[in-house]
């Protein structure tokens, strides 16, 4: 259930979101550095909990997906177009638990964190003079460090400057993760965005 109500919540956010379109200023040449954190939720078959009875004994295995981190560049190519790379760090939680064997089989409780390297385009439905903005974001990399496996990434990121030199962002997106099972996660990052002068 709070699958369900947390993929609900992000799709709302995303048609909420889309009220401020706007199409200003241009994108190109401007360069952003980004840092933030974010909460994901896995689902499919590689994020299912499974229950196993053999005799009397029933072993119980979850897995999911938890807190990131991460660091963004984006680079304006176009007028309405950022090229950005990504370097995030993805929290996953395993747990175990067996009862009714005769010898006691201890619980695991396990965090482990892996690293994701992404490259990502991102599109501006709104881009203003005041550097305020909307994307649609989209993107492609790999997941998990020294086990990688390919995966995408799609979403939308608003971005509100505080002041000319530090602005806020919020993104939520999917990623799918082609591994075996696949696996998806909804995942909201929120953040710090800083734009970088550039000499001409």
């Amino acid at each position: 259930m709070k699958k369900v109500v947390a993929i609900v919540a992000v799709m709302v956010l995303m048609m909420g979101l889309s009220a401020y379109a706007q199409d200003v200023a241009s994108c190109k040449g401007k360069l952003n550095a980004i840092g933030y954190g974010a909460y994901a939720i896995g689902f499919g078959d590689v994020f299912d909990d499974t229950k196993m009875t053999v005799g009397n004994v029933t072993t119980e295995h979850s897995f999911d997906a938890g807190l990131g981190f991460g660091v963004i560049g984006q680079y304006g190519v176009l007028d309405k177009l950022f090229v950005g790379l990504e370097v995030g760090l993805q929290m996953y939680k395993a747990e175990a638990k067996t009862t009714g064997a005769q010898i006691p089989v201890p619980d695991v409780d396990e965090t482990n964190t892996e690293v994701n390297i992404l490259a990502n385009g991102m599109y501006a439905i709104s881009y203003t003079d005041d550097l305020n903005a909307f994307f649609i974001t989209a993107g492609l990399g790999m997941y998990g460090g020294d086990n990688s496996e390919f995966g995408l990434n799609g979403g939308f990121m608003f971005r509100r400057m505080l002041s000319p030199n530090v602005g806020v962002m919020v993104m939520p997106r999917f990623h799918y993760v082609m591994s075996d099972p696949a696996g998806t996660m909804a995942q909201i990052a929120a953040g710090v965005v800083i734009p970088i002068p550039l000499n001409k």
